[in-house]
């Protein structure tokens, strides 16, 4: 008789997430907290979940917001709320306070994409830190979509700068090298991997590519990237193995334009890219969620509506298509490479299960 492995909290909130149906009834309103469940994502399996402000005294006291998920060896605290409006918002897998565990974590640092928020993947990062992974997302001042806004936005050039030294802050302060985290857990400095979706595709790249403390990391993942502005002679200096997933109806980052000339240049025996069939831009992001909740909650700001709508179209694909099963592609995927340090031909194995294509060059 064959034995598996006890079902993680993460398999147990993978199935719910994939079988939601997502009509109005089940949508379940908590009076107190003027928050919105989402049956199916939420879960009572715990993950733990905290906030950080980090200053960086060598940059003119840059302070940066930083959300850190982590696995639970014993659950404890109250169910965090992922606030989009004032005292309006969701409820996922994470809880203040809990035990972690005792072992070292492999680690993965979230870079998020222009006009982002730390907290815009965050059915990826409890995934990823339910599969027993701390998961660190900052922001990134300057390219949040409140900086943008209200016309504190950066230009792309001092954009890429500042998010270079950003993840190196994180990293050094994640690894003892600086006053950072207080976290309470342990943390393993050979598995530290960077994830990026978007501009923060070309910002975890551009940090390998240049040495130092990115050149250390276990590995990369860059997500719908934006790769357009990498310079040849930045792409031949990646020498950590790098995963791409995109989207075949990708219109911010079109493959034909950031993908495919980005794999002329990278080292072909460290990447690994594939295709899903079917995908926006948007595709490993909370912003299909988003979109779903917006028309049962009163009072959602008119520019709010605007906003989400012009980024429906490029959510999944199609406007309207349903978001889940394109975000646990992704959490699947990603978790893949993740857990084999990069095996080629797992992870295409489970991309191609979610409709995906390898990309070669002749």
């Amino acid at each position: 008789m064959a034995v598996g492995r006890p079902r993680t909290s993460w398999e147990r909130y993978h199935s719910l997430f994939a079988r939601h149906d997502p009509s109005a009834e089940n949508y379940r309103h908590n009076t107190t907290h003027h928050a919105f469940y989402i049956v199916g994502v939420t879960i009572t399996e715990s993950v733990g979940r905290a906030t950080y402000l980090l200053t960086d005294h060598s940059r003119d006291q840059r302070t940066l917001p930083v959300e850190v998920w982590f696995p639970l060896s014993q659950p404890g605290g109250e169910p965090m709320m992922y606030e989009l409006l004032p005292n309006v918002g969701f409820y996922g897998a994470a809880v203040s306070g809990g035990t972690p565990p005792s072992d070292p974590l492999p680690v993965v640092i979230v870079s998020h994409g222009h006009m982002g928020t730390r907290l815009v993947y965050s059915q990826l990062c409890e995934a990823l830190a339910a599969r027993g992974y701390f998961v660190v997302s900052p922001d990134h001042p300057g390219d949040t979509m409140a900086d943008v806004l209200m016309g504190a936005g950066v230009d792309e050039v001092t954009n890429i700068e500042l998010r270079v030294d950003d993840l190196t802050f994180v990293y050094e302060s994640l690894i003892g090298n600086r006053d950072g985290f207080d976290h309470g857990c342990v943390i393993d400095p050979r598995r530290v991997h960077a994830l990026g979706h978007s501009f923060g595709a070309y910002g975890i790249v551009e940090w390998s590519a240049r040495g130092g403390t990115g050149a250390a990391l276990a590995s990369l993942v860059a997500l719908q990237p934006y790769l357009l502005p990498l310079t040849s002679s930045s792409l031949q200096s990646v020498a950590t193995p790098l995963l791409i997933v995109a989207g075949d109806k990708d219109v911010t980052t079109p493959v034909a334009t950031n993908v495919t000339p980005a794999l002329q240049h990278l080292p072909a025996e460290m990447t690994t890219a594939v295709v899903l069939t079917g995908v926006g831009h948007q595709g490993c992001s909370d912003v299909g969620l988003y979109i779903e909740m917006a028309p049962s909650i009163d009072g959602v700001p008119d520019f709010v509506i605007d906003f989400l709508a012009t980024m429906s179209a490029d959510t999944t694909g199609v406007a309207g298509e349903p978001w889940r099963p394109v975000t646990s592609a992704h959490i699947e995927i990603v978790s893949t490479w993740l857990e084999t340090s990069g095996n080629l031909d797992a992870t295409v194995s489970v991309a191609q299960r979610h409709g995906g294509r390898v990309i070669t060059l002749p």
